[in-house]
C-alpha cells in the first residue's frame, strides 16, 4: 500500500500533537485517598468507562467495578488554535462516595470531572489551565507568562509545575473527586501520585506505599486514550446504554436506579455547566448541545484570564 502526501503530513501532525499533550500538558495528578485498604483505593479509582468490557455492565451495576482490577487511565482531547491549544483530560470515577458510608448523601456512581490547560506553541510551554470541583469552576495562570487575572466571580489560583517533571499539576478530592489546581502548600492524608506513562498503566492497589514519608503516597502510571477516538467517549454519546440527554439538551452519563437506566449527576466534559450556556451546533447527524468550554474555549479563558490573545481555532473535533 502506498502512503499518500496528505496521508504522511497527517501522521506527522499526529506525531506532533500527541507529543505536546503527552510531554507538556498531560498532568501530574495527585489523588487523595481516605485509607490504605484496597476498598478505599478501588473506591478513588480512575479509569476507562468501558472498563468492563461492556458499557451495559458498568451502566447496570457499577458496584462490580469493585471487584475489578481496574488499570489507570485517562481522556484526553485537543482543540487546537493558531497559537494557544487547549488540551482537555476528561476523568472517570467509576464510583463516587463523600464518606465511606453506604447510601450518603451526595454520592453519585459513574462521576466525570475534567481539568484543561492551555497551551502556548510559541513559548512552548503551559501557560493556565482550568478544572471542576463539583460545580465549581477553578481558573488557574502560570507565574512570568504575563497572565493574570481579570475577574474575581471565578475561583482563581496559580498553576503549580512540579519542578522534577516540568508538568501542570492538579489535585483530587478523596471520595467527592472534584478536581482543584494543586496548591503545594496544602496539607493532606495518604496520597496516589498518577503520573502519565506511553506503554504501561498500574492498578492502584497493587503498587505500594512509600510508609516513610509523611503524608505517605504511592506513584502510579496512567495512560491517554483520545475522547474522539473509534472507541473513545466522544463516539458513544449516542448510545442510550452510556449517555442520556436530560431535558432535550444535555448530555449525562447513566446509572441505574430503582431497575431503571437513567442519567447520572455526572456530565462529559462537552456537557459541563448549567443547561442554559449550552450553545446549539448544527451537524449533519444533528443538533448539538455543547458547553462554551469546547466551542469557544478561546473566549472562555479570555473573559477569566488577561494576557491571552484572541486566537482563532484551526481545529475543532467537537464542532468538525
Amino acid at each position: 500500500m502506498v502512503t499518500t502526501q496528505k496521508e504522511v503530513s497527517q501522521m506527522k501532525q499526529e506525531k506532533t500533537l500527541w507529543s505536546v499533550v503527552y510531554k507538556l500538558c498531560a498532568p501530574l495528578i495527585y489523588h487523595e485517598v481516605s485509607g490504605a485498604s484496597a476498598k478505599d483505593q478501588r473506591i478513588d479509582s480512575i479509569t476507562l468507562v468501558d472498563q468492563l468490557g461492556g458499557w451495559d455492565k458498568v451502566a447496570e451495576n457499577p458496584r462490580l467495578a469493585l471487584r475489578q482490577d481496574m488499570p489507570a487511565w485517562i481522556y484526553y482531547e485537543v482543540i487546537r488554535g493558531k497559537r494557544y491549544w487547549y488540551v482537555i483530560f476528561q476523568v472517570y470515577h467509576p464510583i463516587d462516595k463523600k464518606t465511606y458510608i453506604p447510601f450518603s448523601v451526595g454520592s453519585h456512581p459513574q462521576d466525570l470531572e475534567w481539568a484543561t490547560m492551555v497551551y502556548d506553541s510559541k513559548t512552548d510551554r503551559v501557560i493556565a489551565g482550568a478544572t471542576l470541583f463539583h460545580h465549581l469552576w477553578y481558573f488557574c495562570y502560570r507565574p512570568g507568562t504575563g497572565i493574570q487575572p481579570q475577574q474575581s466571580f471565578f475561583n482563581i489560583r496559580e498553576l503549580h509545575v512540579d519542578g522534577p517533571t516540568h508538568r501542570p499539576t492538579i489535585h483530587i478530592q478523596a471520595g467527592g473527586h472534584g478536581i482543584r489546581p494543586f496548591n503545594p502548600g496544602r496539607s493532606g492524608g495518604r496520597r496516589i501520585i498518577y503520573t502519565p506513562n506511553t506503554n504501561v498503566n498500574d492498578v492502584p492497589w497493587t503498587v505500594a506505599w512509600f510508609p516513610s514519608t509523611y503524608p505517605p503516597f504511592k506513584t502510579v502510571r496512567y495512560r491517554l486514550q483520545r475522547l474522539t477516538a473509534r472507541d473513545g467517549l466522544w463516539a458513544h454519546r449516542r448510545d442510550p446504554r452510556v449517555f442520556r440527554r436530560n431535558h432535550g439538551k444535555q448530555d449525562r452519563l447513566v446509572c441505574q436506579k430503582n431497575g431503571q437506566i437513567v442519567p447520572s449527576p455526572a456530565t462529559p466534559v462537552w456537557a459541563s455547566g448549567d443547561q442554559s450556556s449550552l450553545i446549539k451546533v448544527e451537524s449533519a447527524e444533528g443538533d448539538r448541545w455543547l458547553t462554551p468550554l469546547v466551542v469557544e474555549p478561546n473566549r472562555v479563558f479570555r473573559e477569566v484570564l488577561k494576557g491571552i490573545a484572541w486566537d482563532p481555532i484551526i481545529e475543532n473535533p467537537f464542532v468538525s
